[in-house]
């Protein structure tokens, strides 16, 4: 029983130090390898980011300008309410995208400095690891009900400004449109590096399951027992 604990501690320890990925374990060119494969797709998503940043900035900037000039040259007080409410939403939701930018728009000072030596590498990879984790962490936390419940509620209660001074019709329009523009903001938000991060893991856990093969001791006390 003692030989059976002791080969299955062995084997434990085994499968702890392979999915650990100990870089020290690492060649240079090793270490080369999974930095530029970490900086391939932080690049390709701060690409991604930077349209749908920039974008939608735009046209939430576009819609308000429209709104509010649309406001000012109304010629009913309903239309003027309408468009006021609508120019102060759009202004709002491009306030909040500017004030929290996406964090792959940042750019670490660390990506652009060169490293000469192995330590430097082994330093940069995990810098880099933990930067390629984080922006998956952030893309899984996307889709959360206080996010969506937020522009909800948001929409709701600007319709009802509408509806006690404009009228209930606009409201309506007002609440589902505004809706339906901030549904089409949260499920375009890129998303790609939480998939990034579990192929980054996957591929770099298969390379070390050859620490998995028993050694010649839990060999040797497999067949004893």
């Amino acid at each position: 029983m003692t030989k059976i604990l002791t080969i299955l501690v062995m084997l434990f320890l085994l499968i702890g130090h392979a999915q650990s990925g100990d870089l020290n374990l690492l060649t240079e060119s090793e270490l080369d390898r999974r930095y530029l494969s970490i900086q391939s797709a932080l690049e390709s998503d701060r690409e991604k980011s930077y349209l749908w940043q920039h974008g939608w900035e735009a046209a939430y900037g576009i819609s308000s300008l429209s709104q509010a000039v649309g406001a000012v040259t109304a010629d009913n007080s309903d239309d003027e309410v309408l468009f006021g409410v609508g120019a102060a939403k759009s202004l709002t939701a491009l306030s909040v995208m500017y004030l929290n930018p996406l964090a792959a728009l940042s750019l670490d000072d660390a990506e652009t400095e060169p490293a000469t030596s192995r330590l430097d590498k082994i330093t940069r990879l995990e810098r880099a690891e933990k930067r390629l984790q984080e922006r998956a962490q952030a893309a899984e936390n996307i889709h959360t009900w206080k996010r969506h419940g937020t522009a909800i509620l948001f929409n709701l209660s600007t319709s009802v400004i509408i509806s006690i001074f404009g009228n209930d019709k606009d409201a309506i329009a007002s609440a589902i449109g505004g809706i339906l523009a901030s549904e089409l903001n949260i499920w375009t938000q890129p998303s790609g590096a939480s998939k990034d991060w579990k192929n980054y893991q996957r591929q770099n856990a298969s390379e070390l399951s050859w620490m998995l093969l028993p050694t010649a001791y839990c060999q040797r006390y497999c067949v004893e027992c």
